[in-house]
């Protein structure tokens, strides 16, 4: 017999609807479906207690497992840059392991990104308006690279790149 929460419903509807028009009586089997109707009604409701309380457990290990990743990633990155400042500095510029299993090539000076101190003030035509307005980079890039004239505390920035295989 399928114990479902809406076959027992249809049950107890099916019985509600065989009262006697007449007399009016209630079949004998009514307050036992009634009953299974609350017991199975009982037992879903602690099941999505148990399953909203899963999830939520699942969800607070996901945002530590994010946390632990955003600092993985911050922690590589730091760790990269330091190794590439440090070859660098040391005028080494490739390196392998002897199996090839880990291959480090370092180019100074080949990324370059706009630096743009927080006091500078920028001419609307190097700003990009979206929703705010914000400094357009690729502009000002372009404006350093033809040698235009800017506000004191913008420049290019050189750093090397560091490839790991």
């Amino acid at each position: 017999m399928d114990t479902s929460l809406s076959s027992l419903v249809g049950l107890y509807r099916d019985l509600l609807d065989s009262v006697d028009p007449e007399t009016g009586e209630l079949p004998l089997e009514l307050s036992g479906a009634e009953l299974a109707v609350a017991n199975k009604a009982l037992a879903v409701a602690a099941y999505v207690q148990q399953t909203e309380a899963e999830a939520d457990m699942v969800l607070t290990h996901a945002k530590r497992l994010q946390e632990r990743a955003r600092s993985a990633q911050a922690r590589a990155k730091w760790l990269r840059g330091y190794l590439a400042q440090a070859m660098v500095d040391a005028g080494v510029l490739e390196l392998a392991a002897s199996d090839l299993s880990v291959q480090i090539k370092c180019q100074p000076d080949r990324d370059e990104s706009v630096d743009i101190a927080p006091t500078s003030i920028l001419p609307p035509e190097l700003m990009r308006t979206r929703v705010v307005s914000e400094p357009d980079k690729g502009l000002i890039k372009q404006a350093i690279l033809a040698g235009e004239p800017l506000p004191e505390g913008v420049r290019l920035i050189r750093k090397p790149r560091l490839t790991i295989k």
